[in-house]
């Protein structure tokens, strides 16, 4: 066995795993690029302080995220341009990491890798004269005899047994567990999102591999899960899920809360189990809680629920195919909806809460032809405001986008309710203004 810091080259593949010698942590995926002329890494909460800077490796909710704060005065900065095309400085720190049977001490450029596949980038200033890389190859030095496959289906009982028969086919020691879509909860928090198969509590971010073997009756689970495997860094079978459009409640939340953005705190599962465990859910979200059906909108399905009795008297009368999130309720004074085009918020309305009768509909402050809306001046909306709508637009990738934002009255932060792909333009108040703000923003597309 070659021994570690050999002066032998290695040969490696386009995807290994790497060690993180002084934070003992173990095993992260990283690409391996050669086109990158610098490595980079995951880093959150990066601050500089009187010569010092500070950061922590990774985010909450991804595996390897420890909160070990490192400290460092031998740092260096770079000047990148960001998605914006603005140019901002990134810090590079040193750091020493195991690839296969070599120990290499090298800089890495700190970054906001949540978006990405991976969470490390090995560039040319680690691979000169040491490696050698083989772009046929994946994951060459890592164990590669064994493997944790995950395999979701809408009739999971149906290929349980055909999935015993491959594993006992297979050349490698792959051990496969299949479960329904029914069989996943979700918990969603801001940096914090976890998704795990109920059977085992095992979370399924810790599979090396899951294959959607079918999702077309359960799609916005899938679509989720792909998201929430892909900022893991985990194998998924079929790619096709990454490329998907964003239309129900829970794949936005999952894909926001991924990128730190405020949304409300969020859990979903089957109707079955919410209903089972709804003393327990609302304990820890918190009474009152919001109820809604994800693919529902226009205060449709959407209720405020005050204990477990109710949201179990709720979720009793669902249909059958309806999928339910429960989620944190924001004391507000009413939610503010942008209008962004391209990265620019055009509109901002204020919408004031509402007087209903009906206790389940009382968080509520929209409806047909309700007069409780004023347009807000854009050059004196609050910097959160306008922050959140554009990062939210960006991540959800639209250039067309309703935002909704709430204020929580308590603690003044700001929360994202949703990032609306078809905003109302056409109808409702301020029509003109509407019209106008879509004029200039077609005239600009076809001036680029």
């Amino acid at each position: 066995m070659v021994q570690r810091n050999s002066s032998t080259i290695e040969v490696i593949g386009s995807v290994e795993f790497v060690d993180l010698v002084d934070q003992d942590v173990k095993g992260v995926p990283a690409r391996v690029d050669t086109g990158a002329i610098f490595s980079a890494i995951w880093a959150s909460d990066v601050k500089f302080r009187k010569g010092t800077l500070s950061c922590k490796l990774f985010a909450p909710g991804n595996a390897f995220y420890t909160g070990e704060v490192i400290k460092t005065t031998n740092f260096r900065t770079s000047s990148v341009k960001n998605s914006f095309g603005h140019s901002e400085f990134r810090y590079k720190i040193r750091l020493s990491v195991c690839i296969g049977d070599h120990k290499v001490r090298s800089w890495f450029t700190l970054a906001d890798r949540s978006g990405m596949t991976y969470p490390v980038l090995i560039g040319r200033n680690i691979l000169r004269s040491k490696f050698i890389v083989d772009v046929s190859q994946r994951k060459t030095k890592g164990n590669a005899s064994f493997g944790e496959v995950l395999v979701l289906a809408s009739e999971a009982q149906e290929f349980d047994k055909f999935f015993r028969e491959v594993e006992d086919l297979s050349k490698l020691r792959t051990h496969y567990t299949v479960r329904d879509y029914k069989d996943l909860i979700f918990s969603i928090k801001p940096g914090l999102v976890k998704v795990a198969e109920t059977k085992t509590n095992k979370e399924v971010g810790e599979f090396d591999l899951v294959y959607f073997k079918s999702h077309k009756r359960d799609y916005p689970l899938a679509i989720s899960v792909a998201q929430y495997l892909q900022f893991r860094g985990v194998k998924i079978i079929d790619q096709e899920l990454l490329t998907h459009l964003s239309y129900d409640k829970l794949s936005e939340y999952m894909r926001l809360a991924l990128h730190n953005i405020p949304v409300p705190n969020t859990f979903c599962a089957s109707t079955e189990y919410i209903i089972k465990h709804a003393d327990k859910i609302g304990d820890e979200i918190g009474w009152p809680l919001v109820c809604k059906e994800i693919e529902s909108d226009r205060g449709r399905k959407n209720y405020l629920i005050h204990d477990a009795k109710e949201l179990k008297q709720v979720l009793k009368k669902a249909d059958k195919n309806d999928i339910y999130v429960v989620q944190q309720y924001i004391p507000n004074n009413g939610f503010v909806r942008t209008i962004v085009f391209d990265r620019d918020v055009a509109l901002a309305l204020h919408r004031s809460p509402l007087k209903r009768e009906e206790s389940r509909k009382q968080h509520l402050n929209k409806r047909p032809y309700s007069n409780n809306v004023k347009m807000l001046k854009l050059n004196k909306l609050a910097p959160q405001i306008h922050d959140l709508s554009v990062r939210s637009s960006v991540i959800m990738n639209r250039q067309v986008a309703g935002v909704d934002l709430i204020q929580d009255t308590r603690s003044n932060e700001w929360f994202i309710l949703e990032v609306n792909s078809a905003p109302q333009l056409k109808s409702g108040p301020f029509f003109e203004e509407r019209k106008k703000a879509v004029a200039n923003f077609i005239d600009s597309a076809l001036n680029r």
